[in-house]
């Protein structure tokens, strides 16, 4: 009787043991492939997270106007010119402002708060823009060669003729200083004389997308070079003429700074654009 009493107990046992082990297995087993799932869901959200991030990223994304100078190899401000002269950005001050045709073709009008800095920013459909990369393609034609030393005397020269003889169809009478001193000319390159009036005039033949600009320096010392002249030429001063100074250029070069300068002595300084025609 005992010996079946344990029999029973032994089988019982077993089958509990074995059951429990089954149990657990299954147990793990579910576990794994729940935890497989999530894995692969997850993996597949972040991928999903990963493009959508990506898309976003590239749809708002605006390029700053030195990142663009690489792409189209011009520097930030020939590029910034280029804008100009599309009517896309306008001066206000020291501060490029987006117009509205540069809002229809892109631009975007940004601020820095901590700055202070106003500038303009551009979606990426710029770099793919018809109407500036055919104009920037006409600059890249249009960008002169370097001259030789040799070369510019010669450009000089042709325009201080060419204003010369323009003055002289006008009824005044020239005196070609810098053709006639040379070096010596002390920033004098015409003297130009009517009804006691008494103009010296600078010259300045320089291309629009050179580097050089008329600055107010530059009209300080021609002034002064101007007012050395009637000193050593007593008979002017005493014959009542009155003295000017023009300034003239044969394209827009000048500085901002010479601009403001001529205005504020606009009674004995004036600007002018004057573009050489052969």
């Amino acid at each position: 009787m005992e010996i079946t009493t344990f029999i029973i107990i032994f089988i019982v046992v077993v089958f509990l043991k074995t059951s429990t082990q089954k149990a657990g297995k299954n147990r793990k087993r579910n576990k794994r492939k729940n935890f497989t799932k999530k894995t692969s869901y997850t993996k597949h959200a972040m991928n999903n997270f990963k493009t959508y991030k990506k898309d976003t990223t590239n749809k708002h994304r605006t390029f700053r106007v030195s990142e663009l100078s690489e792409h189209f190899k011009i520097s930030p401000r020939e590029l910034n010119k280029i804008f100009e002269k599309l009517k896309w950005v306008k001066r206000e001050g020291k501060w490029l402002l987006v117009t509205d045709a540069g809002i229809d073709n892109g631009g975007v009008q940004k601020y820095n708060t901590r700055n202070k800095t106003k500038f303009v920013r551009w979606k990426p459909s710029i770099k793919s823009n018809t109407q500036l990369l055919a104009l920037l393609e006409l600059e890249k034609e249009s960008k002169e060669k370097p001259l030789s030393k040799k070369e510019k005397k010669e450009k000089g020269d042709a325009y201080e003729a060419f204003i010369a003889n323009h003055l002289r169809e006008q009824g005044y009478t020239i005196a070609e200083h810098g053709k006639d001193n040379g070096v010596k000319d002390h920033g004098i390159d015409i003297i130009a004389k009517m009804n006691r009036n008494i103009y010296f005039i600078q010259c300045k033949n320089w291309s629009a997308q050179s580097s050089y600009k008329v600055r107010d320096k530059e009209l300080k010392v021609s002034r002064q070079d101007a007012r050395d002249y009637m000193m050593k030429h007593p008979l002017y001063v005493s014959g009542g003429y009155k003295m000017k100074l023009l300034y003239i250029v044969a394209e827009d070069v000048f500085h901002k700074s010479a601009l403001y300068y001529a205005e504020e002595h606009k009674e004995i300084i004036e600007c002018q654009v004057m573009p050489m025609r052969l």
